[in-house]
């Protein structure tokens, strides 16, 4: 889990993702109040790291956290797996 060097911001991406369970480009800028292309490029960073999927679909590119994303939530923030519960 140490090797994925996330940012702050990374972080609260993943987060915004997992509480949403699936989301779109769009509406990820515009909830995190970032340029479209700011977000692609990280979104592309974190797929790399195998933390998200991206699914292109007819209505545009649909976000989740891969099974790794949600193991490395789980252990930046152990809470959440209580919260859900």
């Amino acid at each position: 889990m140490s090797n994925t060097n996330l940012s702050p911001k990374d972080a609260i991406l993943l987060q915004y993702i997992d509480e949403q369970g699936e989301e779109d480009v769009t509406s990820l800028a515009v909830e995190l109040k970032e340029p479209r292309g700011a977000v692609m490029a990280r979104l592309k960073s974190l797929r790399q790291k195998g933390l998200v999927v991206i699914k292109d679909t007819y209505h545009g590119m649909l976000i989740q956290l891969s099974q790794r994303g949600k193991q490395t939530l789980r252990y930046m923030w152990p809470e959440m797996l209580t919260s859900a519960i």
